[in-house]
């Protein structure tokens, strides 16, 4: 992934990794079935190798009712 680069899945079986400016650089597969989430709570853990100095966001987001997210570490 490139510096300041972004990761964006939209549905299917494919998401996009663009540079700073949003522009595709490349398409990776997905396995969609196993993310899709049940009613109520639900646990989301991600991690990866970065490197020295480098910070990782995470974005999600449903469909339906509003649900309070609280951050835990």
């Amino acid at each position: 992934m490139p510096a300041l680069g972004s990761v964006k899945y939209t549905g299917g079986s494919e998401a996009v990794i663009a540079d700073e400016h949003w522009k595709e650089v490349a398409r990776v597969p997905v396995n969609a079935g196993s993310s899709k989430a049940g009613v109520g709570v639900q646990k989301v853990r991600m991690g990866g190798a970065l490197p020295e100095g480098a910070s990782l966001k995470l974005e999600c987001r449903t469909l339906g009712g509003a649900t309070r997210v609280r951050r835990r570490f």
